[in-house]
């Protein structure tokens, strides 16, 4: 949710709420604050491993980059959770060898989700001289998901899932295969028209419930991507109207969805 502040107050400088984002990003992203999170982590390594370590890096690079645009809040706000996103970068290269196996589910833990919210930083640090990470990232998908055929989105989704684990891998592929994408899609894709219908919100306030109403975004997102602009459309429309206005089950994270599916 931070970094939907980031990009709303970046992309809408003028709106009226960009005076309480700038007062809450102000008031939580701290040099202090900050060095108590990456303390956290150091004594804690697996936590939040690895959801929450790629959203942390997806506002490290969000922030370094608007800095560099001339923002004068983005670019303290960088230096300061500089020292955070240092530690899961290191994290992510050391845990990302001894991971055997890929998590493909549509919750917290899938790794290619993460891993692709973690590559804008990534590419930041390999174009200032330590590719470390970007490296770690690009082997670490060439391995889990290079040979991945014939994917069943007939099975998805799960009854709380948040994540198309197949667009999700898709996504991360687009991104380390560049040219190499067409070829690996069209042995891999085949079935994701099972998926091109929103899901089925029955429950929109409880915790699990909501989930699928961020699954439809992240679908959204994913259709954008490849190019499947109706399914896209229509992922948006079963699922936006639903972002506010519930309680906070959905409203803690939803934005973020909104924000990523919109962007």
């Amino acid at each position: 949710m931070h970094w939907a502040l980031a990009v709303l107050v970046r992309s809408f400088p003028s709106a009226p709420f960009v005076g309480d984002a700038r007062a809450v990003l102000g008031e939580h992203l701290t040099a202090a604050n900050l060095r108590a999170e990456a303390a956290y982590v150091e004594a804690a390594p697996s936590w939040e491993r690895p959801y929450g370590w790629g959203w942390a890096l997806q506002l490290a690079a969000e922030l370094a980059e608007w800095g560099a645009d001339g923002e004068a809040d983005a670019r303290a706000w960088a230096a300061d959770l500089a020292p955070l996103a240092e530690r899961l970068a290191d994290g992510f290269v050391r845990w990302l060898p001894l991971l055997a196996y890929p998590e493909r589910v549509g919750m917290h833990s899938n790794t290619a989700w993460a891993l692709t919210r973690s590559l804008p930083y990534a590419r930041q640090q390999a174009a200032a001289g330590d590719p470390a990470l970007f490296d770690a990232i690009g082997t670490a998908a060439r391995r889990l998901y290079a040979a991945d055929r014939d994917y069943p989105f007939g099975y998805e989704p799960s009854g709380a899932d948040f994540l198309s684990g197949g667009l999700a891998e898709a996504g991360l592929m687009r991104e380390v295969l560049g040219d190499g994408f067409g070829a690996w899609w069209g042995g891999f894709g085949g079935a994701v028209d099972a998926i091109a219908t929103p899901a089925v919100i029955l429950n929109p306030t409880d915790g699990q419930g909501a989930h699928l109403i961020g699954l439809n975004l992240h679908r959204a997102h994913g259709f954008r991507a490849l190019g499947m602009t109706a399914a896209a459309d229509a992922h948006l429309t079963a699922s936006l109207p639903l972002v506010t206005g519930g309680d906070w089950m959905a409203q803690h994270w939803l934005a973020a969805f909104a924000v990523l599916a919109l962007r």
